[in-house]
């Protein structure tokens, strides 16, 4: 986990309240294993302290891990992307935290620190839909005037 220039996990990430969670469904080379519910400070940059974090199951660039990371967090009580907090401490703000390689083989992490932009219909969705409201009004009501 420690390649040299500060603690590099695999992948990190809080959850809200700091719940126990279980993982399912880890891709190869990971295992159940390389699964850590116990706090990490990243080093080198500091991105923060995370409370769950995968190990990588390789020392970087020697023994390249393949393929991608896959996995599911489960929590009994459901969880959603509101789940998911920011890292604290020293640097913290970052949703999730990756050690990423390069195609040399060197690695570093890198951060999320926005959970994304909401998908938010545009103006013209309202007016396109409000249109076809009143349409429909208009014909249930002709309909109904000719059925008298």
């Amino acid at each position: 986990m420690d390649t040299g220039s500060g603690q590099h996990p695999g992948f990190a990430f809080n959850v809200n309240g700091d719940p126990a969670i279980t993982i399912t469904n880890i891709s190869s080379p990971w295992t159940s294993a390389d699964f850590h519910a116990t706090p990490i400070t990243t080093g080198g940059p500091s991105l923060g302290v995370f409370d769950y974090y995968f190990d990588n199951p390789g020392p970087g660039g020697s023994a390249m891990n393949p393929g991608p990371l896959v996995f599911t967090v489960n929590l009994a009580s459901g969880i959603s992307d509101n789940s998911f907090v920011t890292s604290t401490g020293s640097g913290g703000g970052f949703f999730f935290v990756a050690d990423i390689m390069d195609s040399k083989g060197g690695t570093g992490l890198s951060g999320i620190n926005t959970p994304g932009t909401p998908t938010v219909p545009e103006p013209s969705t309202y007016v396109l839909l409000g249109t076809g409201l009143v349409g429909l009004a208009g014909a249930i009501r002709r309909k109904v005037r000719t059925n008298r």
